[in-house]
């Protein structure tokens, strides 16, 4: 993990005061037993230290890194190397420290799970507006050439009325617009819709140190370099008056 890059952004979102949801995959989680990618060379120096198992060090270097932000965290989702750990060793990581986490005060962070919804109200004065946006974990490949665009392509087809669509997993890094259309019988009127689809990268760096003396998954496969971090997304609401369009923004959310 390139851990000066996660604490740069967390200490962006603490210092806007960011609401920040976490997609999965807080742990990397290549352990002995993975023996067609287990390198030691490779191993944080932490999870060496101090005696405990490297399950045990991941989540306490976690708990220690996180903590600090804990009470702007809405939620913890899980994702492919959290849900091998529970399969393979059949320890809950997510929810040990979700647990730790939770137990400081003012801090409820929810099990975000595989998948789900945000739901973000933006308020101003006795005007509600909603944000809901459909988050994935994400699933397959990179997708080296399309970035995994034709996920989003996918969700589109079958998500119903959202304003955002987000997907990590592919440590691709993007934000692209698709317009839908949708008819409002009330108005006898359609109109279109954007909806914002965002990929968040990761913290991992496939060429520098982290990748040991043997070749790192994406040197030995010849891959791309990819972009670090996550994604902030600044919620606004517009307020039409006559003559005149005013944008007000109510709300900074974030997205790690």
């Amino acid at each position: 993990m390139v851990k000066p890059a996660l604490k740069y952004d967390l200490e962006r979102m603490a210092a806007s005061n960011c609401r920040i949801g976490i997609n999965g995959d807080v742990f990397d989680f290549i352990l002995p037993s993975d023996l067609k990618r287990f390198d030691l060379d490779a191993l944080d120096r932490e999870l060496l230290q101090g005696g405990l198992k490297p399950i045990d060090a991941a989540i306490e270097m976690a708990y220690e890194f996180l903590k600090p932000y804990a009470h702007l965290i809405e939620f913890i989702g899980i994702g492919n190397h959290e849900a091998h750990v529970s399969k393979r060793h059949h320890i809950d990581v997510m929810s040990i420290l979700l647990y730790r986490l939770n137990q400081l005060p003012n801090v409820e962070i929810k099990a975000g799970g595989w998948c789900g919804y945000w739901n973000v109200t933006l308020k101003r004065q006795t005007r509600l507006t909603n944000f809901l946006m459909y988050r994935h974990h994400g699933a397959g490949g990179a997708a080296p050439v399309t970035k995994g665009i034709i996920d989003f392509q996918r969700m589109l087809a079958w998500q119903g009325d959202v304003d955002a669509l987000w997907i990590g997993h592919k440590h691709n890094k993007f934000i692209d617009l698709a317009t839908k259309m949708e008819y409002r019988s009330k108005r006898n009127e359609a109109r279109t819709k954007q909806v914002t689809c965002i990929m968040t990268g990761s913290y991992l760096s496939t060429y520098g140190t982290e990748a040991g003396t043997n070749p790192s998954y994406a040197q030995a496969w010849n891959l791309a370099p990819q972009q670090f971090g996550g994604v902030i997304l600044e919620l606004s609401q517009r307020e039409f008056y006559v003559g005149k369009e005013q944008t007000v923004t109510v709300q900074c959310t974030a997205i790690l």
